[in-house]
């Protein structure tokens, strides 16, 4: 019944559909439509991905600038009542301002609160090292020792042309990579007071042990140092400080160019020593890739290698051969 119509239509009006002409796609044109759209999400996927890398290394950058101001403002605090002789400096005091300095510094913008931390260490360093290397600050002394003498290199090799002082640098570098800092260290007063209680033979054991830490103490911050460029920085310093046309000298014309040839002479004179072959070829190769590959200069023909072949402790040829037979088969293979 619901065909019929009783208004006196007796043809059926044609259906208009909204939804437009059917179109029928070949196959090839389906797929590459497929794919465009594929990649244009992929693209869109890998704009926002980039986006939010980018957005969150500069948030990241920005929260640590402004947490480096702050330190860099705490550290000034806290080194000002110091200079006016208003706080003692003790040891507790000179870590945390090593720890703040090494967290904000920047080259040539901090590199005054370097020297003043320097000048803390140097002048402070024997209750400095006897308050540090016990077994629960040792690791945390090392770790920043580290990075604080890696800094005064970097800084030498920076200011070795601009006539800036170099000694407070110079004399953190000598007396915290030598091992004779540390050998006074290891008897604190407890141990000390420990083993006067005891007999004769406990004592000489506990020194003992006190010389075997400051060697290993003085290798470790020699190995730190030469791997990070240290003999490249002393040999821009070296260069700097000792003019050109020099004649031959067994010893250092300046008080300076001794003390950089004392340096550079310590961690190779001292590979003997070494247990651990890798770091004694580590230290040789790279001795010899700063100063005997290149072309000489009037200061190391005429100094620095004379010095070191006649010297004492004698010079470790054989330990330099070894080392220079080692990298060149390693070279090859």
């Amino acid at each position: 019944m619901h065909h019929l119509s009783f208004e006196g239509e007796f043809r059926k009006k044609p259906i208009q559909s909204m939804k437009g002409a059917s179109q029928k796609e070949e196959r090839q044109t389906l797929l590459d439509r497929a794919q465009a759209e594929r990649e244009h999400r992929e693209e869109t996927r890998k704009r926002i991905s980039s986006a939010t890398t980018v957005q969150a290394w500069y948030r990241s950058f920005t929260a640590r600038q402004k947490q480096k101001y702050k330190e860099r403002e705490q550290f000034d605090v806290n080194v000002r009542p110091l200079k006016m002789n208003e706080l003692k400096l003790t040891p507790d005091l000179i870590k945390t301002l090593i720890r703040q300095m090494l967290f904000f510094y920047e080259p040539i913008f901090d590199d005054q609160r370097l020297i003043s931390v320097c000048q803390m260490c140097i002048q402070n360093r024997q209750s400095l090292v006897q308050h540090s290397i016990s077994d629960l600050h040792k690791i945390t002394f090392i770790h920043q020792m580290k990075k604080v003498l890696l800094h005064c290199s970097r800084y030498l090799n920076r200011i070795s042309g601009e006539g800036q002082a170099i000694a407070l640098p110079m004399r953190m570098l000598e007396i915290f990579t030598a091992a004779r800092t540390y050998e006074i260290a290891r008897c604190d007063t407890e141990a000390w007071t420990e083993s006067k209680s005891k007999s004769r033979p406990g004592l000489e054991c506990d020194e003992h042990n006190s010389q075997i830490l400051a060697t290993q103490l003085q290798q470790t911050f020699h190995i730190h140092l030469i791997n990070n460029g240290f003999f490249r920085d002393m040999k821009v310093l070296l260069l700097a400080k000792l003019p050109s046309g020099l004649e031959r000298t067994l010893s250092a014309p300046t008080p300076t160019s001794g003390s950089i040839y004392q340096l550079i002479t310590a961690p190779v004179l001292s590979v003997k020593d070494l247990t651990d072959k890798t770091d004694r070829n580590a230290i040789l190769t790279f001795f010899c890739r700063e100063f005997l590959c290149d072309v000489f200069t009037d200061q190391i023909s005429e100094f620095l290698l004379p010095a070191l072949i006649h010297g004492k402790p004698p010079f470790p040829f054989i330990e330099l051969l070894s080392a220079m037979i080692i990298a060149s088969c390693s070279q090859h293979y």
